[in-house]
């Protein structure tokens, strides 16, 4: 009896350490494979996470790559507005300082930028506090060799995973170039090509702004319609050349001998078209006409040759003689064909009689046209004597006209 339960007891311990060593290793298989999943886990999200970092590095790469190639520059701002970030090439320099890294951590209207008005400024601004992107704001700044350099920026809102405004980023680009092409063709479009004076186009611009406001101010202006006398022949003997030296010079006198406030433009070939401001009276017109007389008969040598001309100059006053800019200068051009009449090298005010002399003698050169045409003209033969002998020693021929209304 004693025996049997001691045999017992060995059996039922073998059997609970057979349990507890297959348990023991199946917890130990279980670490096993916890070991290798958590292993091969870590060594993915290690390779994952160092792809994701090259593709980071990767995507900068391009971008720098892009930024440098391009004449854009790139920029972010913060909540405040302030720079945190300018890179690009072609990167912006104004200012005391030409280094455009000194613009971190100013805002925009804090920089050394000219050509933006207060309101333009303020429009801007409110633009940001409304949260909006904003596209070819144009600005100037002082380049530290006094140059000028013409700006354009356009940026975009910025927001996080929840919305919240993190600030702007956009580019800038350097439009200088544009900019003074586009000032040139504007300039070469109001302006005579040779001479650099004012065209008709832009006259007219600046005669019509006059007449504005000296109705506004019941002020009197004068307008002078100059015309050279014998530039064909000088243009004619001495070649094309000669005549744009000539008209060269010509305008740099008439230009310097009127005031500031004066215009002068170039209508076209050796015509010449003067604005005298704020007159009282029409003697200060003449002593202006006297001297223009004066300084553009003084010779000039051109190709070694002396050269002198002279001028006719008509003059049309507002509001006396008109009051509108067509009216104006086709007064003064009828005033200026007067001066040419009167002998050249003088200058003529417009008057009503110059009008009905003009009309005149338009009638009478259309009638003289259309003469023949009617079978107007006669012949008439009269006989030539010797008053000593009383012979008739030829003949001469008149042409008579015999107009229906005039006789």
């Amino acid at each position: 009896m004693y025996v049997s339960i001691g045999l017992s007891k060995t059996a039922v311990f073998a059997a609970a350490n057979a349990d507890f060593m297959r348990n023991l290793m199946l917890l130990l298989v279980v670490a096993v494979l916890v070991l290798i999943a958590a292993w091969v886990g870590s060594d993915a999200f290690v390779r994952g996470r160092l792809k994701a970092e090259a593709t980071l590095r990767e995507s900068e790469a391009r971008f720098r790559s892009l930024t440098a190639l391009s004449s854009d520059w790139y920029w972010e701002q913060d909540a405040d507005f302030c720079f945190t970030r300018i890179e690009g090439r072609f990167l912006p320099r104004g200012g005391e300082k030409s280094d455009p890294k000194s613009d971190l951590g100013k805002r925009h209207w804090e920089l050394p930028i000219t050509g933006v008005t207060e309101e333009q400024w303020q429009a801007h601004r409110d633009t940001l506090a409304a949260r909006e992107p904003f596209r070819d704001f144009e600005y100037k700044r002082n380049l530290p060799d006094g140059q000028v350099s013409y700006i354009t920026v356009s940026g975009v809102p910025i927001f996080d995973e929840k919305g919240h405004f993190r600030g702007y980023r956009g580019v800038g680009r350097d439009i200088t170039e544009r900019k003074r092409a586009q000032e040139l063709i504007e300039h070469l479009a109001r302006h005579d090509g040779l001479t650099d004076l004012p065209n008709r186009v832009m006259f007219s611009q600046v005669l019509n702004l006059a007449i504005q406001s000296a109705r506004r101010y019941e002020r009197h202006f004068a307008v002078l319609f100059i015309d050279l006398d014998r530039f064909k022949i000088i243009n004619d003997t001495l070649g094309h050349e000669a005549g744009d030296t000539l008209l060269q010079e010509m305008s740099r006198r008439v230009k310097d001998n009127l005031r500031s406030s004066d215009v002068v433009a170039r209508l076209g070939g050796d015509e010449f078209v003067v604005l005298v401001q704020e007159v009282a009276e029409p003697e200060q017109v003449a002593i202006v006409a006297r001297k223009l007389l004066s300084t553009v008969i003084k010779p000039i040598v051109i190709l070694g040759q002396e050269c002198r001309v002279t001028a006719s100059i008509g003059i049309s006053m507002f509001p006396t003689d008109a009051q509108d800019e067509q009216s104006l200068m086709k007064n003064a051009d009828m005033a200026m064909y007067l001066a040419k009449e009167e002998g050249k090298n003088n200058f003529q005010f417009y008057s009503k009689d110059i009008k009905t002399q003009s009309l005149e003698r338009l009638t009478l050169e259309t009638s003289l046209r259309r003469a023949l045409e009617r079978s107007e003209f006669f012949l008439h033969y009269q006989a030539k004597l010797d008053l000593k002998t009383d012979a008739i020693t030829g003949v001469e021929t008149l042409v008579r006209w015999q107009h229906p209304d005039l006789g």
